[in-house]
């Protein structure tokens, strides 16, 4: 019976991690079992939550998951319209910016910004293209040494991520 009880614990705990906004469901990788939500924003246009580590500060997170549902419609085969909004957000860097994989409703996305010839800021997405609008979720982290390991973990992730049929 102790067994049975820990297993179903367990299921819910792991089912608990799972989120779904506008028709998107994810869930963040098993290394981020500590992440909380560290900001969420809720308006008439869309919905933005940012994951971070528990123990850091907001402002001194060098790593975080952010999650954007909005009433925008996107093409995913519209890269360049992805990499001009990184080249918004990072005005003075220059943004590398490659497709890894895409299908007919989404696409992952890898990017860099360099300063200085330097790589300051790694990042990882995956945009979705849904009834209601857009979903975007992304990884972006300043730890430039550790970039491999979070790379499969944060990719796998948005792997992971599934569109529900429409209903």
């Amino acid at each position: 019976m102790k067994i049975f009880f820990v297993f179903v614990s367990c299921l819910f705990a792991v089912s608990s991690f799972a989120e779904n906004i506008q028709q998107v469901k994810y869930q963040l990788p098993k290394a981020a079992e500590n992440w909380v939500v560290h900001n969420k924003l809720e308006n008439e246009k869309g919905t933005t939550i940012v994951y971070t580590p528990k123990e850091v500060e907001k402002q001194e997170a060098k790593e975080f998951f952010g999650v954007n549902a909005n009433r925008l419609s996107i093409n995913p085969n519209n890269s360049e319209a992805l990499k001009l909004g990184l080249t918004k957000l990072f005005p003075n860097m220059k943004i590398d910016f490659r497709i890894l994989e895409k299908d007919k409703d989404s696409v992952i996305y890898e990017w860099s910004a360099q300063e200085n010839g330097a790589q300051k800021i790694h990042g990882l997405g995956r945009a979705f293209s849904t009834k209601e609008g857009s979903v975007v979720l992304g990884y972006q982290t300043q730890n430039i040494s550790n970039i491999q390991q979070a790379r499969s973990v944060w990719l796998q992730a948005l792997k992971e991520a599934k569109q529900e049929a429409n209903k």
